[in-house]
């Protein structure tokens, strides 16, 4: 249906669309509350038109990981007036509802908020409503009533939410609540977004001697190779003695820990970057390589 004339017109300095490849500048069309059209020239009449020819468009930032719920919730947080001034305009709740509060959640927040607002459910039955460990009590963890919650909701509810750092898991093994969550999900067919551990190492995430085994197999292949391990950990001492017991002190060194100025200079010595990880997101250190 054409439309002879637009609520709004804004005209800016460039308009940025990554659908259309639109970079240039241009304006878009609202009409109704929505914009219905973004081009290089807009010739149809609007009501209102304003100009920003200094000013960049872009479409709404989605947020992947923010805490919009009530004030008096453990993480709460007003997603219109802290996120939507800011430009996001789609935003996902990690873990604020679990499935005993997502019903009062979604009242109280996604159908009263402007921004959309999707959720990583909390496996835990009540999510961060409350100011204690989100995993304080094992049996707060009802898979079925999850999984059902889940399905009643398949569009609003994206993923589960698993933080398994110590401060979330209380006095259990991450290993058990784990289990669980990788049962609801298998259930109910919806990715995990996980928090790791860091401290206590009692659940391995890094394997530089894999990584070592494999520099001593492409060595026997008359490759000319050198190993360079960067900084300290728990399996530091392990490594240095399988390298010490194999001899491979000639192509596997071991060097301190390097202060950030002088990482630069450490990158570009180095023809490949390595980081041997069971669990990885985009990590600071992948974008300091590049």
């Amino acid at each position: 249906m054409k439309i002879n004339t637009y609520d709004l017109i804004i005209n800016a300095g460039k308009v940025f669309c990554s659908d259309t490849k639109l970079n240039t500048p241009g304006a878009i069309g609202i009409k109704d509350g929505k914009i219905v059209e973004f081009n290089a020239n807009i010739k149809t009449k609007s009501i209102k038109t304003l100009n920003y020819p200094n000013g960049t468009l872009l479409p709404g930032f989605i947020d992947l990981h923010t805490h919009p719920a009530p004030s008096h919730w453990k993480y709460g947080m007003e997603a219109d007036r802290f996120l939507l001034s800011r430009g996001t305009t789609t935003t996902m709740s990690q873990g604020d509802a679990g499935s005993n509060n997502w019903d009062k959640y979604k009242k109280a927040i996604i159908q009263k908020s402007k921004i959309d607002i999707y959720m990583a459910l909390s496996a835990a039955n009540n999510g961060e409503e409350y100011d204690h460990p989100v995993f304080e009590s094992f049996e707060d963890i009802d898979i079925n009533q999850a999984v059902e919650t889940i399905k009643n909701d398949p569009k609003l509810i994206w993923g589960i939410s698993a933080n398994l750092s110590e401060t979330c898991t209380y006095i259990h093994k991450p290993q058990n609540i784990m289990s669980k969550v990788l049962e609801m999900a298998e259930k109910s067919s919806k990715p995990i977004l996980y928090g790791m551990r860091w401290e206590p190492f009692d659940w391995e995430i890094k394997d530089q001697l894999t990584l070592i085994k494999a520099v001593e197999i492409i060595s026997l292949k008359r490759e000319k190779i050198l190993l360079r391990l960067i900084g300290s950990g728990p399996k530091l001492d392990k490594c240095c003695h399988y390298v010490k017991e194999h001899n491979l002190d000639s192509i596997v060194s071991f060097e301190s820990e390097k202060e950030h100025s002088a990482l630069n200079i450490f990158y570009n010595e180095i023809d490949l970057f390595v980081l041997p990880s069971y669990y990885e997101a985009l990590g600071c250190v992948y974008l300091e390589s590049w």
